[in-house]
């Protein structure tokens, strides 16, 4: 007995399921002018961890120039800057593996 022997063919799945219930991220790509590029969405993924890191580093900057800022809204912003970095790191750390997973099946 085959492994994928009860498992319907993908050309039936593809029949039995019609684009317009996949929603648009699942259709053909075109090649229309409101299609978005992976340039703009990389550029979209990494400007909220850009924008924590420039107000605290606007924060630190505007406390060492002698303002008066009160320490705890530095150290949060500092915080807040670090965590969305990490978040940042681990997520593309793990869109990376996944990729290499995608990479090592055999088509």
């Amino acid at each position: 007995m085959k492994i994928g022997a009860g498992l319907p063919s993908m050309d039936r799945l593809r029949l039995a399921i019609s684009p317009s219930e996949l929603g648009p991220a699942a259709q053909a790509p075109s090649a229309k002018a409101g299609d978005v590029d992976f340039a703009t969405i990389l550029r979209e993924a990494l400007e909220p961890a850009d924008s924590a890191h420039k107000i605290a580093d606007d924060k630190v900057r505007r406390f060492v120039s002698g303002e008066e800022i009160p320490i705890h809204e530095i150290m949060a912003s500092l915080a807040e800057a670090d965590i969305s970095m990490r978040l940042l790191t681990q997520v593309s750390s793990r869109v990376i593996a996944a990729y290499q997973e995608l990479a090592r099946l055999q088509v």
